[in-house]
């Protein structure tokens, strides 16, 4: 009777298995109840039926079978652990940890519970902690792919790449097709900046499929990145070779070829390539810029212009990039007024990327002009529609128009604020504050900030060692220094409100950035100061006073005597000089 029950169990647990394997989950499901007819003692049929729910995106009644399955055989780990996964499928991490857990507590070298809680401590930042589960797995199973994976991705968070690329080597040998791991493998050469190991990677893993053209396209992208144009083309020319759905389908790479075939001065094959591309698909703006780039190479600087122009007539949505592609190349040429003309369609296009890229271009045209005065006045309005390069260009062209933009905002500043400044004297809260600076107190900081105790370990000291760079000072004039040597800034304010216990402040810097509301208290002897930080992530500052600037550490002393001498010293206070 023993053995013809095992035969029917072992029997059912097939047809289950094929039936899954086969994707007839109602077939599944109804072997999986007749298991639970048969056997109601055994945790099999509860399993396979929560695993066709599962398999039917049923999370919520899959879970209640696989606890089914746990009640009636509770020393079975592998159901526990799947049970653990459903809850981490629907978000409830606390409670697919403590499943995973307590596995571990009554079975150590439990694999899965190993890698999964690893892959917590990784989510995390606790990179120590996943480091020492996925030893442990690894110890337990050494020929786990998934383990060294995982592991590889801790020891590239630890900037250990050497043991990263051991580990995904492991991981690969056992598992050559995974694309996932070559994938890892060439990101992991990237960033340990060895692209003789990132191509070797991506060779080998072209050739484990040469007949596969998304294969030889990645490579190609990858060459281009690192300017071999030469290998690049022939990656790209392979792509295209072996696409067998035709040459829409391998649009992208003659586009790309057109480019790598441009920057070997190969402009006609280049133009034939972006021509092609225009019979498949007219409206691609990349391919008028590599044909006009090719012209202008060319020297025919005329039908580069024409061309963009066809364009013109035909893209819509991008047609500012062609704009600006003409106006580059006129701006180059030499031929300013035709390419200011382009540039100003820009400006009048309703919408900020546009206008943005329109001032930029304008600046370096003004640039170009030699009126660095008139460029700065375009590459600002382009930065306050925040254009990074502009933000360049600024640093590096124009500091006298900045210093000398930031001196107006301050004197028109100050004549407005007279009354504020006055107001300012007479607040009992900010009167306890002048003459000093104030420095952080990281411990009492983080000891009085109760997001410290909920963040990664990692994180928290990311943050407090940005904290104890901060260094404040307030004079009655109306000037406030903040975090020198990051984001130092000089700031005049005015009292929103005050009470007995605190004063709110609107800050107002002069380095053109977005006004800031702060709340100052006396706390014991700290000066508490919120707003900081954004409403969600506000961090309450307490800090300390430091009489004398010898107490400072030398980089914020420095930084904070650069910022005061950056501005007029007749307004930084006597109390703010005495301390210097």
């Amino acid at each position: 009777m023993i053995n013809k029950d095992l035969t029917e169990k072992e029997a059912l647990l097939e047809d289950i298995l094929d039936a899954l394997e086969d994707g007839d989950y109602q077939e599944a499901e109804d072997l999986a109840d007749e298991a639970i007819e048969l056997f109601p003692n055994e945790g099999f049929g509860y399993y396979y039926l929560g695993e066709t729910l599962f398999f039917q995106q049923d999370m919520a009644s899959a879970v209640d079978y696989y606890q089914k399955a746990i009640n009636v055989a509770p020393e079975n780990f592998d159901y526990k652990a799947r049970l653990g996964l459903m809850y981490a499928k629907l978000y409830q991490e606390e409670k697919a940890k403590q499943i995973y857990t307590s596995i571990l507590n009554s079975n150590p070298t439990h694999i899965n519970s190993l890698i999964a809680l690893g892959v917590y401590a990784l989510n995390d930042d606790d990179l120590e902690i996943a480091l020492e589960y996925l030893n442990k797995a690894i110890e337990c199973s050494p020929k786990n792919g998934d383990a060294y994976k995982i592991r590889s991705i801790i020891y590239t968070n630890l900037n250990n790449f050497p043991e990263a690329i051991t580990d995904i080597d492991t991981a690969i040998k056992q598992n050559s097709d995974d694309t996932d791991l070559w994938l890892q493998k060439i990101s992991l050469h990237k960033k340990n900046n060895d692209s003789t190991a990132a191509s070797k990677a991506y060779s080998e893993w072209v050739d484990l499929a040469p007949e596969d053209p998304s294969r030889h396209f990645a490579y190609g992208n990858y060459l281009f990145s690192i300017q071999d144009y030469k290998s690049a083309e022939k990656q790209f020319t392979l792509s295209i070779d072996h696409e067998i759905y035709g040459d829409f389908a391998a649009i992208d790479s003659f586009l790309n070829r057109g480019w790598v075939r441009l920057n070997q001065a190969k402009n006609s094959e280049a133009i034939e390539d972006f021509s092609k591309v225009l019979a498949l698909d007219a409206k691609i703006t990349d391919a008028y810029i590599g044909v006009s780039q090719a012209r202008y190479k060319d020297g025919d600087i005329e039908a580069a212009v024409t061309f963009l122009d066809v364009g013109l007539g035909i893209v819509i949505d991008k047609g500012w990039i062609l704009l600006n592609k003409k106006g580059a190349i006129l701006t180059e040429a030499g031929k300013l007024d035709q390419a200011e003309m382009a540039f100003r369609k820009m400006l009048d296009i309703d919408d900020e990327e546009v206008q943005a890229e329109g001032f930029f271009s304008m600046g370096k045209l003004y640039q170009k002009k030699g009126d660095l005065e008139k460029a700065y006045e375009y590459w600002k309005k382009a930065s306050d529609i925040f254009h990074l390069e502009a933000d360049e260009c600024i640093e590096d062209y124009c500091e006298e128009f900045v210093a000398k933009a930031l001196k107006e905002k301050e004197n028109e500043l100050i004549l407005d604020m007279q009354g504020d400044f006055e107001a300012n004297r007479k607040s009992k809260i900010l009167n306890q504050f002048f003459g000093n600076y104030w420095a952080a107190d990281i411990k009492t900081t983080a000891a009085k900030n109760k997001m410290f105790a909920q963040i990664p370990s990692q994180m928290e000291k990311k943050i407090l060692g940005l904290l104890k760079n901060i260094c404040v000072a307030i004079v009655n004039h109306g000037i406030m220094v903040l975090n020198p040597g990051f984001d130092g800034v000089r700031m005049l304010y005015s009292i929103q409100k005050e009470d007995s216990k605190s004063v709110t402040i609107n800050g107002i810097p002069l380095n053109g950035t977005g006004e800031r509301t702060f709340t100052l208290s006396l706390v014991g002897n700290h000066m508490l100061l919120q707003g900081i930080g954004d409403k969600e992530a506000d961090i309450h500052l307490y800090l300390e006073k430091v009489s004398s600037s010898d107490k400072l550490s030398k980089i914020t002393k420095n930084d904070l005597i650069m910022h005061a001498q950056a501005g007029d010293l007749e307004f930084m206070g006597e109390e703010f000089l005495s301390t210097i």
